[in-house]
């Protein structure tokens, strides 16, 4: 099989969260990411969702409404679920209350969806050193994750207009975007590039979309975490959408798609023979 064929990328893709005739009559398309973890945490992910201009105009208002009405500034879903910062001493009822009002905005609101998530210490141990480069680390396979699957849904909704992207500027992370950016058609799911006009960076506080971008980045990873079904991820599910939670066996296939494709050398695989 191709490249593009290759099992080691295929995503989830419910029929009933899947219609791409929704995007059929859409301009440009908007895409707000952000990721949850890091290398020093259980899982790392990167999610987010897709809509026009128009709609997350509207998305803005009502978010920043029901922010103000809970009497909060911003979200951070972290801070939510442990209850510090602006949420100190919010009662469990309260917080919940305003992270069901904002996932009724994200229903109403957004396209579509797309999220990707790993257990670094799986990662770690299936993929070679060479692999865990900037451009290789687990973040980066999960960002590309989200980008080939914004790919796929562009070009199954037959959508033709420019597509903007839009990620947390959290330090040290716009570096490895960008080089991934400029590699951009080294992935292997990438079917309309061309149409990936701008990666711009914006501060989570300020930029409404990327709020949700967080919750629904926590929440997909606490579910590959934990594997329970958590009400806010259910919630979420139920907005159209291509996702990967990656474990270790999809790990191992993905690692000897790139020995068959000349990616890598056996040497460099770990537990084989010249491995350091």
């Amino acid at each position: 099989s191709s490249d593009r064929d290759a099992p080691e990328y295929a995503f989830t893709m419910p029929s009933v969260y899947y219609n791409p005739i929704h995007m059929r009559d859409s301009n440009q398309m908007h895409v707000y990411l952000d990721e949850s973890g890091d290398i020093d945490t259980p899982v790392i992910g990167v999610a987010g969702f897709i809509s026009t201009p128009e709609k997350w105009a509207t998305f803005d208002t009502k978010w920043r409404a029901a922010l103000e009405a809970h009497g909060a500034s911003h979200l951070h879903m972290q801070e939510v679920e442990q209850g510090k910062k602006q949420f100190t001493g919010w009662l469990k009822e309260k917080r919940e209350s305003l992270v069901n009002s904002l996932i009724g905005i994200i229903q109403e609101s957004v396209v579509y969806s797309v999220a990707s998530a790993v257990a670094v210490q799986d990662y770690n141990e299936v993929m070679p050193a060479v692999y865990r480069d900037d451009r290789k680390s687990p973040w980066s396979m999960c960002l590309s994750d989200c980008l080939q699957a914004v790919s796929i849904q562009c070009h199954k909704g037959h959508h033709s207009d420019t597509i903007a992207f839009v990620l947390d500027s959290k330090k040290g992370l716009q570096g490895k975007a960008r080089e991934i950016q400029t590699h951009l058609n080294d992935l292997p799911l990438i079917q309309c590039g061309e149409q990936f006009e701008t990666l711009t960076f914006a501060d989570d506080k300020l930029t409404s979309p990327l709020q949700a971008a967080d919750l629904w980045a926590y929440e997909f990873t606490k579910q590959l975490r934990y594997g329970k079904g958590r009400p806010y991820f259910a919630s979420l599910m139920k907005v159209e959408g291509l996702y990967k939670l990656w474990n270790r066996e999809q790990l191992i296939g993905f690692r000897e798609h790139l020995l068959r494709q000349g990616a890598l050398n056996d040497s460099s695989v770990p537990g084989n023979a010249g491995t350091s």
